[in-house]
């Protein structure tokens, strides 16, 4: 599909003879990254092959696709994104909504602020067209936190704040734990299979609160062999890659009142992380404290736990995911040093 409105934009799918101009766009905009990184960063491959092998798959993946806006022939912005069904069993949908159209910052940009505002509406349109056509009612787009003029874009046309992605320096995190008061004693200790049934129910009791409480659209209804399973996996990873650790009240064999996963993960050389985060890095994911335990230092004492592993393992980042507008996580990791990353905003459609 193509088209043009009064600003001489042509909007049309994204084809082979597009790619050098949206891949120079692409290009440019991990260059920025790269340039913007609060530690050191190793990409091994030029910009330039990153950007056109991620324009690539969205030409070759039938659950993909990338819209083009063009001026005189000339590319002036890309918009790609994936769009996803996601089942009740699927692990994503203990965090993802049963249908979305994403796109990724790195592959959403402009030549130029002007370009962002006369182009990402008509690009939005496209891939709003395209996910109701798959049955698809909510679109998500990945800013950069210093992307102001296309954040400026996306806020304008409805999209609203949805998921974070932040990130700190591991040793700055450690320091930066406060010390609240607590329970008389909160014992953090790697959890073991026999810890997988309080898991799943700290689990369920953290995606029911998402679920009812914050616009992430993820179900209420949680299946509880799915959850169940990614605790499974989670006690019997190798414990140099990963920890799900619990908290307990008074000794070790306490009741668990919180639990917190983290683990290292490496990014492939040609992948775009490499022009954000180090090759590898601290990934923080599902932190809950049950509700009765909460603001009793359970918390703090999760993320000291993981940050001190990953100080150990010589990991200088750490970067997790929170949902926005739940204020309790907002303050809760604000406090401790992570700042913002990427933002996720989100419209239904």
């Amino acid at each position: 599909m193509s088209g043009a409105d009064a600003s001489g934009l042509v909007i049309r799918r994204l084809t082979e003879q597009d790619l050098p101009g949206a891949a120079g766009l692409v290009s440019g905009r991990l260059e920025r990254l790269r340039s913007s990184a609060a530690w050191p960063l190793d990409a091994p491959i030029p910009a330039s092959q990153v950007a056109r092998g991620a324009l690539s798959a969205y030409l070759a993946d039938g659950e993909k696709a990338a819209w083009v806006a063009l001026h005189a022939g000339r590319v002036r912005a890309v918009l790609a994104a994936s769009f996803d069904h996601i089942g009740p069993e699927d692990p994503r949908s203990t965090y993802m909504p049963p249908t979305l159209a994403s796109a990724p910052a790195t592959t959403c940009c402009a030549a130029t602020a002007a370009d962002a505002v006369a182009a990402f509406p008509m690009l939005l349109g496209q891939v709003t067209a395209e996910a109701r056509r798959r049955e698809i009612d909510r679109v998500s787009v990945q800013v950069s936190s210093g992307d102001w003029a296309a954040g400026a874009v996306w806020r304008s046309l409805g999209l609203v704040p949805d998921v974070m992605m932040a990130a700190a320096p591991v040793v700055s995190v450690v320091t930066k734990v406060p010390s609240r008061p607590g329970p008389a004693r909160v014992v953090v200790r790697t959890a073991t299979p026999g810890d997988v049934e309080a898991l799943t129910d700290l689990a369920l009791e953290e995606h029911a609160f998402h679920a009812l409480r914050t616009a992430t659209g993820t179900r209420p209804d949680q299946r509880r062999e799915t959850s169940r399973a990614i605790a499974q996996e989670a006690v019997t990873r190798p414990g140099q890659a990963a920890r799900q650790l619990v908290a307990c009240e008074t000794d070790a064999a306490g009741p668990v009142v919180g639990c917190l996963d983290v683990e290292v993960l490496s990014t492939p050389p040609d992948s775009s992380a490499r022009f954000t985060f180090p090759a590898r890095y601290g990934y923080v994911g599902l932190t809950a404290v049950t509700e009765r335990s909460r603001g009793r230092g359970v918390g703090a004492a999760l993320v000291q736990e993981a940050l001190l592993w990953l100080d150990e393992a010589q990991i200088d980042v750490a970067v997790l995911h929170h949902v926005i507008d739940n204020p309790l996580s907002l303050q809760f990791w604000s406090a401790r040093g992570f700042a913002p990353v990427t933002e996720l905003l989100t419209a239904r459609v």
